[in-house]
């Protein structure tokens, strides 16, 4: 997590063992294959997984470099918010920022999920992976979990260097670029699984970067509901913010700040909502509805 974000607003398969040591210095990412996939429903209209890193920049900047961004928000058209569905499910998802205010890891909140057989969507940045590579790991390798993609610097994504709660977002197609891809890439080598989904740093995207996600085939994905405010809450205040989950609720949780409420209120939501009778599942098991 950024130290600048304010209080108001901060935002499956296992992966496989990986024999390779993790690698801490700073890929380039022009020598990186491009993680790019496409999506089902709208196909690129070139192969871009086929694409070096370099001619993937110029083709999206060929292709959107000269749009102008119309809108710029937290849940604009293409970003996915909740699950539609009317099972009594929610799905809960953890940021880890990074940074230096945000870079701890809180052990206390992750083995309680563990012990309680809790699965969740994990959302990481590639400044968090560097300060804890071996809990990476760890997380990583746990069934419960899975590793979405939260970028590289924490920055909002845009096209126009738009910025919110004084985080200045990317400036240009190449930055949404970077941004997205070399965490996705870092992600990659260490575990063998490429992210799904993206969550911007604050969560917020201008439409021209949306358009570029899903090129990539990669899903925007934030939640309906704020569950510790960049853990800011104090524990009754995350047990008053759960108990409004309804069906397909995505709830949204730090896991880099053990110091604060986090796990001791997460202690108090899994009750409330198991006895509201509410399962627990991950993004990846309810892909097709995702709204």
């Amino acid at each position: 997590m950024k130290e600048e974000i304010t209080p108001e607003y901060i935002p499956s398969v296992p992966a496989p063992e990986v024999e390779t040591p993790i690698v801490h210095e700073e890929k380039d990412p022009e020598e990186e294959a491009p993680d790019v996939t496409g999506n089902e429903e709208n196909p690129p209209e070139v192969d871009l997984q086929s694409l070096s890193y370099e001619n993937l920049v110029t083709y999206m900047e060929e292709k959107y470099g000269h749009m102008e961004a119309g809108i710029f928000g937290e849940n604009i058209e293409g970003v996915y918010t909740h699950i539609d569905v009317q099972e009594k499910v929610v799905a809960l998802t953890f940021d880890a920022c990074g940074g230096r205010a945000g870079s701890g890891y809180d052990k206390e909140l992750i083995d309680y999920l563990i012990e309680e057989q809790v699965p969740a969507s994990l959302f990481i940045n590639s400044r968090w992976i560097r300060e804890n590579p071996e809990q990476f790991r760890m997380l990583a390798q746990t069934d419960l979990f899975e590793i979405q993609n939260h970028g590289h610097e924490h920055k909002p994504l845009s096209v126009e260097g738009r910025s919110v709660y004084n985080i200045q977002g990317t400036g240009s197609v190449s930055q949404v670029l970077d941004e997205v891809m070399k965490n996705q890439n870092e992600i990659f080598h260490m575990t063998g699984v490429r992210p799904r989904y993206f969550r911007s740093g604050t969560a917020y995207y201008d439409d021209v970067s949306l358009s570029i996600l899903k090129d990539l085939g990669i899903k925007a994905v934030n939640f309906d509901l704020l569950g510790d405010a960049g853990a800011k809450f104090n524990k009754a205040q995350m047990l008053n913010s759960a108990k409004q989950a309804k069906e397909g609720s995505i709830l949204l949780y730090h896991m880099n700040q053990p110091d604060k409420a986090v796990a001791d209120g997460i202690k108090l939501v899994i009750p409330m909502l198991r006895e509201k009778g509410f399962s627990f599942v991950k993004l990846s098991d309810y892909e097709e509805y995702l709204k």
